[in-house]
């Protein structure tokens, strides 16, 4: 594998790392809101 050929590929892992965090969190968030929804009630 040469250098020139893995910069791109890492670039694409670490744009999917940053997808997959992003949909992690507003998982996250909305079951927060979820929970906070049902205590409040």
């Amino acid at each position: 594998m040469n250098e020139q050929g893995g910069s791109k590929s890492t670039r694409v892992q670490i744009a999917g790392l940053w997808i997959a965090a992003a949909s992690l969190v507003l998982a996250l968030l909305r079951t927060v809101f979820d929970v906070l929804e049902v205590m409040g009630r």
